[in-house]
């Protein structure tokens, strides 16, 4: 065979948004941002969060470890059965910083040099904008494809709100088109 004509088999590209500052948003930047693991190669990886102080380290994203207990059958899952432990090590490709304040603009902190390499830059965006939508952020994921909210069920109604004001004002400003990848 051609070496040429054979494809690898390589996840396709992935941007994910983790919104909160919890253990379960560690614990999900620990599992999604190793990058180690080959189904997280073309993962870009976000955190939006009120607070710096937890999710960066000398203004880079901080890197989390979990472990996780696995059972080594997916049909039946009990204590008696054998298990293998799995330890993930991993970041997020870059953090955002929302204030309280809706119009706060300061800016994103990444894994890379930590700069803005994004060419796309509006300086008048919120970082909750900049983290959906990709525009000023130091990672090259473009658009978020999915948002998680990680924290306590008590904070949904005020972030999704907060979510839903960024998303209306990108898409009247025609900032929420199909993605570059």
């Amino acid at each position: 065979r051609n070496n040429s004509t054979m494809a690898t088999s390589s996840p396709p590209a992935q941007t994910t948004l983790l919104i909160g500052g919890s253990n379960g948003t560690a614990t999900l930047c620990a599992i999604l941002g190793d990058k180690s693991k080959p189904v997280n190669a073309n993962h870009t990886l976000r955190v939006a969060t009120r607070s710096s102080r937890r999710f960066l380290d000398g203004g880079r994203p901080r890197v989390w470890r979990c472990k996780e207990k696995k059972h080594l059958s997916d049909v039946i899952s009990a204590d008696f059965l054998p298990t293998r432990i799995l330890t993930h090590v991993g970041s997020p490709d870059s953090v955002f910083v929302y204030g309280n304040d809706s119009n706060e603009k300061s800016n994103a902190f990444s894994e890379g040099n930590g700069s803005n390499s994004n060419d796309n830059t509006h300086t008048d965006l919120s970082q909750l904008e900049q983290a959906i939508s990709g525009i000023s952020s130091p990672d090259n994921g473009g658009i978020a494809d999915i948002i998680v909210l990680a924290c306590p069920v008590s904070a949904h109604l005020s972030l999704l709100r907060r979510i839903a004001r960024a998303v209306y004002n990108l898409d009247a400003r025609g900032l929420l088109g199909s993605s570059n990848r």
